[in-house]
């Protein structure tokens, strides 16, 4: 069909773009030269400018037990640097050689699950430290596009403190769920940077620190049909800062990786893992209908920030629309605070708005910032004629409050009687910055992908499918 626009819709377009901060960069968007590498299926990776740490696997999974309605999980990951520059792994005092010893990389662990049409993180470990690198060599590590040029692991000039160009390292799940793991909330994951040594909590019992998981969300007697993704990411400083063709080489450090369950609650992978991609994707494997796109700005640090968001739509036969996201947080430091969804006229006629987080656990805090319990409490939800939001309090007003930090996927849901395309989705961030919301370029505010930010309208009234 042929796009078209209602002037309040173009209107409030603008309104939201300059809320937003978005600049002739296109970096709220996803008009990035480099973005065929998030669309298409990346069967063997592509060679990328700098440092460049990816999951090339995740290959084994511990039950740690349970305590109480918790079940404790870790993953094994086996990183890959795709890049053309080595990665920082140094965690040796007082340094190691160039490096100071906070220039290593952290990885996260989580647990997702499809179900009745929807996506939910059912759980999140801490962070394992990286200490060394054992820097070897295989085969699916590297490009296999250029014949003359086969992949190889080259040593790194500082060894084992630092990934080479080509290598790998594997990290088992014995060791990733080795504890006492460090806070997520204390890495700032667009730069790579946090303090060192992390700071330690003490921990009981088997599920603290790990991916911790409600029992129930398990039960294959109470989950016909789910169907669970791991996942890991890796953040690293100097992966962090690199770019490859104006994309930062951060985007690509997550890989998922389907599992079953069976009735005595232990998983096993049933499937190969999927490269470079967030357990996002997942979702549209399982269901195609799913649409997945950026939402990229660039954070206080002056680097790129991404949140992935994933819709599904249906429509009932009496016409009510149900709408369900799922929104997650690549690397961003500046974090998710709300979401709303509104219409520029008439009435969305809005109903059922639902809101899911997985939660923070182990007693994490605000380390520097009051040192509360990271909250857990669900986003305050308002609907009104035009629109529906969900929102928790900014950082000024509470360092602990259940942002959309990092590594970290919430899911939202509503029912309307008006088309959720002609709806502009945004994302209020949670700390402070010359950009404070970002919008979702989805549905018929594509057009932020299509040069509108830049005064290319030449794509406005292209014939899309």
């Amino acid at each position: 069909m042929i796009r078209s626009f209602t002037l309040p819709v173009l209107l409030a377009a603008l309104l939201c773009l300059t809320a937003a901060g978005l600049n002739a960069q296109g970096l709220g968007t996803q008009d990035l030269d480099r973005q065929n590498l998030d669309t298409q299926d990346l069967g063997g990776q592509t060679t990328t400018n700098g440092p460049d740490v990816t999951i090339l696997d995740l290959f084994d999974i511990s039950n740690d037990g349970a305590d109480g309605d918790y079940r404790g999980f870790s993953v094994g990951t086996d990183s890959c640097n795709i890049g053309s520059e080595p990665v920082n792994w140094c965690d040796n005092f007082p340094s190691c050689g160039s490096l100071n010893p906070d220039q290593h990389p952290v990885i996260a662990g989580n647990l997702f699950r499809v179900k009745d049409g929807r996506l939910e993180q059912l759980g999140k470990s801490w962070l394992k430290h990286g200490f060394l690198s054992t820097n070897s060599f295989d085969t699916s590590c590297g490009s296999n596009s250029n014949p003359d040029n086969p992949p190889n692991c080259t040593d790194p000039p500082l060894g084992s403190n630092q990934l080479g160009v080509g290598c790998t390292d594997l990290y088992g799940s014995g060791l990733n769920g080795s504890r006492a793991l460090g806070m997520r909330y204390e890495v700032n994951a667009a730069t790579g940077v946090f303090p060192f040594p992390e700071t330690q909590m003490p921990f009981s019992g088997n599920v603290e620190q790990r991916i911790r998981v409600h029992q129930d969300d398990l039960s294959p007697a109470m989950n016909a049909g789910a169907r669970y993704f791991f996942e890991g990411q890796y953040v690293a400083d100097n992966d962090a800062t690199a770019e490859t063709d104006g994309v930062s080489n951060a985007f690509n450090n997550a890989s998922y990786r389907e599992a079953t369950v069976n009735a005595s609650l232990n998983m096993s992978f049933s499937s190969g893992t999927v490269r470079e991609r967030s357990a996002l994707y997942a979702w549209q494997a399982v269901d195609p209908s799913v649409e997945i796109v950026n939402a990229d700005f660039v954070g206080a640090s002056g680097i790129q920030e991404r949140f992935e968001v994933a819709r599904k739509i249906t429509q009932s036969k009496g016409g009510t629309y149900t709408t369900v996201l799922a929104i997650r947080n690549m690397n961003s430091d500046q974090a998710g605070r709300s979401l709303s969804v509104s219409w520029g006229e008439g009435s969305a006629g809005v109903s059922n708005p639902t809101f899911y987080s997985v939660e923070n656990h182990s007693g994490e805090i605000a380390s520097g910032a009051g040192d509360a319990v990271l909250k857990t409490s669900d986003w305050a939800n308002s609907v009104t004629a035009t629109s529906v939001s969900w929102s928790t309090d900014d950082f000024a007003t509470d360092p602990a409050a259940n942002a959309l930090r990092w590594g970290t996927a919430f899911t939202f849901s509503f029912d309307s009687t008006a088309d959720p395309d002609d709806a502009l989705y945004e994302i209020g961030l949670y700390k402070t910055g010359a950009v404070t919301s970002v919008v979702i370029p989805i549905g018929n505010f594509g057009i932020f992908g299509d040069g509108f930010e830049s005064g290319d309208t030449t794509s406005w009234s292209d014939a899309s499918p």
